[in-house]
């Protein structure tokens, strides 16, 4: 149809972690261009992997249910990444940790790195009807030292933080997804910038 109307086009499957995002987050793009010039997708453009560390090292440490929207950073950034998010800063908003029930916080324990719901003793889990059909994200703790997994409904997915046992805040959300927190928590999804 684009071609049909005098455009030269192109297609592929882009991740952004290729791009400085420190997100595995796979995506077709297609680009046209009107005439004959068949345009060339971006090529990656970073050398090494930005990780979760990189993106959240600096960031306060939180407990459930954290509600501070302003905080001062921990410590010095140590990654490119880091800095370029703080740039000048001294601190940042959205420390915003969705407070779980004690029975969820204990279920958090169970999972390491890189797990999820599947590491979770069945007698935890009980509230779920059919285990089977919980979807591979829920439940998922993070890698600090890998990229995140997809970033979707961070609060539905009840995404973990690498080495406390509570959900992401929308500020490690965002960080991690190079996007801007909007909204009340209730509300808050990151939009990718």
């Amino acid at each position: 149809m684009l071609t049909e109307k005098g455009y030269a086009v192109t297609h592929g499957i882009l991740n952004a972690v290729d791009f400085g995002v420190p997100q595995n987050r796979c995506r077709l793009f297609v680009v046209g261009h009107r005439g004959r010039k068949v345009p060339d997708l971006p090529k990656p453009g970073v050398q090494s992997r930005v990780t979760v560390r990189d993106a959240i090292h600096d960031l306060p440490k939180l407990a459930n249910g954290a509600s501070a929207d302003w905080l001062p950073y921990r410590r010095q950034a140590s990654s490119g990444y880091g800095k370029q998010l703080r740039q000048s800063l001294s601190g940042c908003s959205n420390h915003l940790v969705t407070r779980n029930a004690s029975h969820v916080i204990h279920r958090y324990a169970f999972v390491p790195p890189g797990g999820n719901w599947e590491s979770i003793p069945e007698r935890l889990m009980r509230n779920y009807t059919d285990r089977s059909r919980c979807h591979t994200g829920i439940y998922h703790r993070l890698h600090y030292d890998r990229p995140s997994v997809v970033i979707g409904n961070f609060r539905k997915n009840m995404l973990i933080h690498p080495h406390s046992d509570r959900g992401l805040s929308v500020r490690e959300t965002c960080s991690s997804n190079d996007s801007a927190g909007v909204g009340s928590l209730r509300r808050q999804a990151p939009f990718p910038m």
